[in-house]
């Protein structure tokens, strides 16, 4: 399967610095950054961890929540995949495309109708909630390692979720002056919200990829046809 972009590397991050003229921290631009300060004997201001980041986002009652599914496995949590996960990674990208086009024709209706870019975002949060639900029910039957990262998946969709609303809340009003300029013609303003709802789409599956990708690599792999 395809792997997803990196936050700071989405379409959505992109199209968002092309219409504001903020530039993203991508890798490439973090390396050059890095040469520059070499070249200046300057030391690099020390980055915050993912652990450091996400403690500003969360208090003592939610690390308490997460400490729970962060304990080391036990030796019955480390035994191998169940036979049927090939076909549970199957399901799981069958039922990853089928929301994907589903989601993909309401965006493109959306901006046919000019309907409320709020609505989508609304409603891609809500069948990809039940997306990654499903999918997390499918980790749990194919191994005991992998029904612990669905309830890592679990803990963190439910602590992050407020932040997440919030933070995508901002889109449309960033992207304002490109979704609805004054004096614009009806069918520019539907293909500029087209192109941000697409990409929000993107950035929103990654969390569901990242539950295929892990499902991937536990299923056993199909020998190679002579």
């Amino acid at each position: 399967m395809r792997r997803a972009a990196g936050v700071t590397t989405s379409s959505l991050v992109r199209q968002l610095s092309a219409w504001t003229g903020a530039t993203p921290a991508t890798p490439a631009a973090q390396d050059r950054a890095a040469q520059d300060r070499a070249a200046q004997n300057r030391p690099a201001a020390a980055e915050p961890s993912l652990a450091e980041r996400l403690g500003g986002w969360l208090d003592w009652t939610d690390a308490i929540a997460l400490a729970g599914v962060l304990a080391p496995l036990n030796a019955a949590e480390q035994g191998p995949a169940a036979p049927e996960a090939a076909a549970l990674l199957r399901q799981a990208l069958a039922e990853r495309e089928h929301v994907q086009a589903a989601l993909l024709r309401e965006i493109d209706g959306a901006a046919a109708y000019h309907q409320s870019y709020a609505a989508m975002q609304r409603l891609m949060a809500e069948r990809i909630g039940a997306l990654r639900s499903r999918l997390r029910a499918l980790l749990q039957r194919a191994s005991p390692r992998l029904a612990r990262l669905a309830a890592l998946d679990a803990a963190m969709e439910d602590l992050l979720r407020l932040r997440e609303r919030h933070l995508l809340s901002h889109v449309p009003t960033l992207a304002q002056a490109h979704i609805a300029p004054e004096g614009a013609e009806p069918g520019d303003t539907g293909r500029a919200q087209q192109t941000l709802l697409r990409a929000e789409l993107e950035l929103r599956l990654q969390p569901v990829d990242g539950l295929i990708e892990a499902l991937e690599q536990a299923a056993p792999q199909r020998e190679p046809q002579a």
